[in-house]
């Protein structure tokens, strides 16, 4: 490597970097704020998972439907949405829920934030890292 020491902080070029490193590198103030791949770094942190749930009737607009790990819901045209901090639990609850009712499912969609969403979340003073 070619790197230099200048006040007691080393610097290196990219190309020195992606030898050592693998996977993107957010860095905040100076500072390293986050290392991984980009799954990685998205998988992490206090994002919510975004869930999307249509169905034929209106089952999921009845009260009571409450699921687990589900911490906000929203109507948006003809699909529920809900924002989990545990998918798996919450996904399973939605499929039995809907099926104990007899409504059939038409669309469900299961999305993680984006490199942005994290990027901002990892770089936004006070956030969780």
């Amino acid at each position: 490597m070619k790197s230099i020491l200048v006040r007691g902080a080393f610097i290196v070029t990219q190309n020195e970097v992606r030898q050592v490193v693998k996977g993107d590198i957010l860095v905040e103030d100076g500072r390293i704020a986050a290392i991984g791949t980009p799954m990685e770094l998205t998988a992490t942190g206090a994002g919510l998972t975004k869930i999307s749930v249509r169905t034929e009737g209106e089952c999921l607009a009845k009260p009571g439907a409450d699921f687990p790990a589900a911490r906000q819901t929203q109507r948006q045209e003809d699909y529920f949405i809900y924002f989990s901090t545990d998918v798996g639990p919450t996904v399973s609850a939605l499929i039995a829920y809907i099926n104990a009712q007899g409504d059939p499912l038409v669309d469900l969609r299961v999305e993680r934030p984006t490199l942005e969403d994290r990027f901002l979340e990892i770089t936004t003073k006070g956030a969780v890292r």
